[in-house]
């Protein structure tokens, strides 16, 4: 139990880390001038290629049997999209399930097809959630065209 809180007291604070970043960020870009800037020819490859230390989102459908993500997206479609993948260099990345209600839904349909294959499950997997948590990051990586998971997440439900 002590393991749990720790993992998610980082988790936690690592999200809000996260949060303030991003809220700096729109500080910001608030007070930015709405006018577009001229940028010079040299300075667009630099625009054009994100930083290295930007997160990457990526959405993923329904794992095959044996942890592969052969079909994902960089938008989230609803009823499709079930796992969220954050990557900084396009090759290696952690997940996380989504909690949205279409997310659940989905994984409701067959949790053994859905979620089993890139999730340990903590608590009662027979229940019918009615929201799924990540209590643990999965890990994963770009291999052939495909994200094919390194470490199983791990996820919480609650009916």
């Amino acid at each position: 139990m002590t393991e749990q809180t720790d993992n998610l007291s980082e988790r936690l604070a690592r999200l809000e880390q996260r949060v303030e970043e991003l809220e700096s960020q729109v500080k910001a870009l608030q007070g930015t001038p709405s006018a577009v800037p001229v940028v010079e020819a040299s300075d667009q490859q630099k625009l054009q290629k994100p930083a290295e230390s930007e997160y990457k989102t990526i959405y993923l459908s329904a794992p095959t049997p044996d942890g592969v993500f052969e079909d994902f997206s960089e938008e989230q479609q609803a009823g499709k999209s079930i796992y969220q993948l954050s990557t900084r260099d396009g090759r290696n990345g952690t997940f996380i399930m989504l909690s949205t209600p279409e997310a659940v839904a989905t994984a409701n349909i067959s949790v053994s097809q859905f979620i089993k294959p890139v999730c340990k499950i903590m608590g009662n997997a027979r229940v019918m959630p009615r929201r799924i948590d990540t209590v643990e990051e999965g890990k994963a990586t770009l291999d052939g065209g495909v994200w094919r998971m390194l470490r199983k997440a791990v996820v919480a439900f609650e009916s």
